[in-house]
């Protein structure tokens, strides 16, 4: 069960990128090697949320910053 309260919600999300499984060996490797996501200088993608609306029954927005390769892009 989810119980939301805008006054204290954050997320806060790490994903390790050597974990990327698209269910094909071969993409996996490529996406996690240098050309891509450089998952050796790169271990990890971060989001952390600014803030969470809640937009109908069981529907919220999160809004936060994303940061992959050391590059953080916000909405």
């Amino acid at each position: 069960m989810f119980s939301y309260k805008s006054y204290s919600s954050q997320v806060d999300i790490v994903i390790n990128v050597n974990s990327l499984d698209t269910n094909h060996e071969t993409r996996d490797k490529h996406l996690i090697g240098s050309m891509w996501l450089d998952a050796k200088s790169y271990p990890e993608i971060k989001f952390i949320s600014s803030s969470i609306r809640k937009e109908d029954i069981n529907k919220y927005r999160i809004e936060g910053s994303l940061t992959i390769k050391n590059i953080t892009k916000k909405k």
